[in-house]
């Protein structure tokens, strides 16, 4: 609890109605989850204004409320005016949690692609040494090896009353270190305004989220990741991206270049197979052989940049590089076990450049034909969606193009789109839009050395429509489908 006024020291105040003086013990921007002590924020939303909700919050009992227009305020509420809610609520959560990053080791990555792998991979490497380690992403909120449930919502990055709340509730569970994915909207919308980063991770940067609600262009997505780097005390920059290139200017703290090449982070030695691959790793902090059972190249910026960040956390190179061959990430070219003589994969690959790394790494070691079953989301990037189309024909034998999660478009128009791509390739492909069916057939016509590949949803375990999200867990749909095709014949 502390008094608001302590709470709004780093904002900005506008014009205040009410007594700035009164306690605050929570703050939100969703009215439902008010009560007596709490400050409700109004947010100007993508779908709604928060500032329609300020009578509801009233009536559950907030104390006070962030505004940032001229509104009828209700009777015995605390009225705060402010120029951006977003950033005032991002201050005053780090003020009402006691500034939680500034009392952990928290680790930061930013990129288009990789950031899941490269915070698990860390994550498994840091908790495998006996640092209680929290993590903050795509596959949900965890502490060591549990998953947590801390009542908050649970986009990527959280907003960021819900993060700084995450991160205290890692430290009461035990744990002095971090790592999250810090997304671009996160970066731009103020999600983690006032964090504070020990390293910041910058991993690559290609087309995706350029839409009228996210970015309207690249300039904006890379200014909005670069927004990390002035937030973190060093960093690791991938400078085999030309924006990492770019980056490199714009960073005031100390640099650690990661490349394919010779680098102060880089590999040499690479040997890849259906099995995984082998690298040694070269680093400021000494040389390590690396075996791991991840597949693709790609795989191996994960892996340094996460390594990496454990040797400067303090841990032995050697020890960390050992600690990689454990290490199997969900969702990411994650085998279904089922004693077929093919391989049915699943991969989160939704964009043209993850697909493109994904295929081109089932290519190089599949024996029989690659078969690829993707679709792209609802709401989301148009400009990409020819591009996926013809990838995926460019480099898969057979592909099958479906719905991912259609969200309010209509399943047809989107395939109608990845479709305009795909002709212009010249490879095999059908359209069934119903996934489960496009899954079913995929499986029907695979053979011996054959690899199914399941694009775009990963670890999700469900569908998006319009009026809707239904159960769909990839892993549960293959089994399915398996058992009926047996049945059939």
């Amino acid at each position: 609890m502390a008094r608001l006024r302590e709470l709004l020291k780093r904002v900005d105040i506008l014009g205040v109605i009410g007594d700035i003086d009164c306690h605050i013990e929570a703050v939100t921007y969703d009215s439902r989850k008010c009560g007596p002590g709490t400050l409700f924020v109004c947010i100007d939303g993508f779908s709604t204004d928060g500032h329609k909700y300020l009578g509801d919050a009233a009536a559950a009992g907030a104390t006070a409320c962030l505004i940032t227009r001229d509104i009828e305020i209700p009777a015995g509420v605390t009225a705060v005016k402010v120029a951006d809610s977003r950033n005032a609520m991002a201050a005053v959560a780090c003020e009402l949690y006691g500034n939680p990053s500034q009392r952990m080791h928290l680790l930061g990555i930013t990129g288009t692609k990789g950031k899941t792998t490269t915070a698990y991979i860390y994550w498994s490497i840091m908790n495998s040494m006996g640092y209680t380690t929290g993590m903050i992403g795509t596959l949900g909120n965890y502490v060591a090896g549990n998953k947590i449930n801390t009542g908050r919502s649970t986009p990527t990055t959280p907003e960021s009353c819900d993060l700084q709340y995450t991160f205290t509730y890692m430290m009461d569970s035990g744990a002095q270190d971090a790592v999250m994915e810090v997304t671009s909207q996160a970066l731009k919308l103020s999600r983690v305004a006032y964090t504070e980063y020990e390293t910041g991770i910058f991993m690559n940067l290609s087309r995706d989220h350029i839409t009228e609600r996210e970015h309207p262009d690249m300039e904006d997505y890379f200014l909005s990741k670069a927004k990390l780097f002035s937030m973190c005390k060093q960093a690791i920059i991938n400078v085999d991206s030309e924006y990492g290139i770019r980056l490199l200017s714009m960073t005031s703290v100390p640099v650690y270049r990661m490349s394919l090449e010779q680098a102060d982070i880089y590999p040499t030695n690479i040997h890849t197979d259906h099995m995984g691959m082998t690298f040694d790793l070269n680093t400021p902090w000494g040389s390590a052989r690396v075996n791991t059972n991840l597949q693709g190249k790609f795989n191996i910026y994960n892996i340094m940049a996460a390594i990496s960040a454990c040797c400067l956390r303090g841990i032995d190179i050697a020890t960390a590089a050992s600690a990689v061959s454990n290490v199997y990430v969900p969702g990411r070219l994650e085998e279904v076990n089922l004693n077929r003589p093919y391989k049915v994969l699943i991969d989160y690959a939704h964009t043209p450049d993850s697909l493109e790394n994904v295929l081109r790494a089932l290519k190089e070691d599949a024996t029989g034909r690659v078969i690829c079953v993707f679709g792209c989301g609802g709401d989301r990037d148009h400009g990409k969606r020819p591009d996926m189309g013809r990838i995926s024909c460019s480099i898969a034998d057979i592909s099958v193009i479906t719905s991912d999660n259609p969200r309010t478009e209509e399943p047809d128009a989107i395939i109608d789109m990845i479709e305009a791509g795909a002709k212009t390739a010249g490879g095999k492909y059908v359209r069934i839009t119903d996934r489960r069916s496009a899954i079913k057939y995929a499986i029907s016509i695979a053979a011996e050395g054959d690899v199914v590949i399941l694009a775009g949803k990963g670890q999700e375990t469900y569908q998006m429509f319009g009026d809707r999200t239904i159960p769909f867990d990839e892993r549960v749909i293959v089994r399915q489908v398996l058992e009926e095709l047996d049945n059939e014949h």
